[in-house]
């Protein structure tokens, strides 16, 4: 496993320094309820605190799913820089608060992606899903799906190629 600091991430995204430190911190707010996991080239990393923690090394397989239609139907960028996975851990709420801590957990990840894009509207070009396919997702973050779930994904893409993608689909 490797470590690396947030900056040195954003750094390598082409991102201003301090640009993933705005995310809350760990175990604050909704973040006892959700998990942040950023692909960044072929690997994917679990980010906490300062640091960021590599979770899994994609095969070349992988990759080509994250960059294909097999894991966002709907996106309108051909590419992306990196991909932020939002995985809620409903388990987590559920020891906490009982059985139906779940309801809690799925509502959480809901005011983690508003969270997101508030804070990272002004750093760089993202674009968010809702709508993907759980297999693919849970196969690239290496989550099971039950225990813990995708519940969104960013894209980081270039302003050019989102506003290419949008014109190809207007004249289709």
């Amino acid at each position: 496993m490797r470590l690396c600091t947030q900056d040195a991430l954003a750094r390598r995204l082409e991102l201003p320094a301090q640009s993933l430190e705005i995310l809350p911190e760990p175990w604050t707010q909704w973040r006892t309820d959700c998990e942040f996991f950023l692909l960044v080239d072929q690997s994917i990393y679990m980010i906490a605190d300062s640091i960021a923690l590599q979770h899994k090394a994609l095969t070349s397989q992988e990759v080509a799913i994250a960059h294909s239609p097999r894991l966002l139907p709907f996106r309108k960028s051909k590419q992306a820089r990196a991909f932020i996975f939002i995985v809620s851990v409903p388990a987590r709420r559920s020891f906490i608060t009982g059985v139906r801590g779940y309801r809690t957990a799925y509502l959480q990840a809901g005011v983690a992606l508003e969270s997101c894009r508030r804070a990272l509207s002004d750093h760089g070009v993202w674009e968010w899903h809702e709508e993907f396919f759980d297999d693919a997702a849970c196969r690239i973050v290496g989550v099971d799906g039950v225990e813990a779930t995708p519940m969104a994904i960013g894209l980081l893409s270039d302003v050019d190629d989102i506003a290419m993608g949008s014109e190809q689909d207007v004249t289709k």
